[in-house]
């Protein structure tokens, strides 16, 4: 009688579902991941340095955020150090494609 009870406890518990995934290797369908892809901030942080060293003879160590999404019109800033001075870049995307421009934000602050 005991087995009986426990065969229907067992086929109650599969007919609702509750043991239905029990060794089941489906997975869930992933999810597509629809948000924009990281900007390389470090493409920026390079043309900001090659720009600094050409136009003032400054080598400037130049840090930006990593985890800037890729959209026309974001915004972030980077900063560049040197033994000489310190300065903030705001950057601003052009498009979704990578494109960017860059100016200094006062002060520029000489050491």
């Amino acid at each position: 009688m005991r087995a009986r009870a426990s065969g229907a406890v067992v086929a109650a518990l599969l007919a609702s579902g509750a043991l239905g995934a029990c060794g089941d290797d489906a997975k869930e369908p992933a999810r597509e991941d629809t948000s924009p892809p990281i900007f390389d901030t470090a493409e920026v942080a390079s043309a900001i340095k090659a720009d600094a060293l050409k136009e003032r003879k400054i080598r400037a160590e130049v840090t930006c955020p990593d985890d800037v999404r890729t959209a026309q019109g974001t915004k972030f800033v980077c900063k560049a150090v040197s033994s000489k001075a310190e300065a903030s870049f705001e950057v601003t995307q052009t498009d979704d494609q990578g494109s960017f421009t860059y100016e200094a934000v006062p002060p520029f602050v000489e050491k």
